[in-house]
């Protein structure tokens, strides 16, 4: 679990799927992390989303923490919210490096 914590996107990505009923497209997640990070620009999202699908969502698929269909280029949650929570609050009150 902390190692799938260990990134910021990642920690980005679960709280905003935390705050969601189903799947997400991948695309409002790269809108979301760009906000959160304060750059909200065409390139900055391009390179979010290819960071998203190539290397962050992979690592969480393999931790069994998200689902992703390729086919509808959405994510979704694969364990309960509740139980992320406080995996999440912690690893968000944790000092930046």
């Amino acid at each position: 679990m902390f190692k799938a914590l260990s990134h910021s996107r990642r920690q980005h990505l679960l709280r905003y799927l935390v705050q969601k009923p189903g799947a997400v497209a991948l695309g409002d997640v790269a809108e979301y992390i760009a906000i959160e990070e304060g750059e909200l620009t065409r390139d900055r999202y391009e390179r979010l989303l290819t960071g998203l699908c190539h290397t962050h969502v992979p690592h969480l698929t393999d931790a069994g923490l998200l689902r992703y269909d390729v086919d509808r280029e959405t994510v979704s949650l694969q364990v309960e919210s509740d139980s992320l929570v406080p995996y999440l609050e912690l690893a968000l009150s944790a000092p930046s490096e």
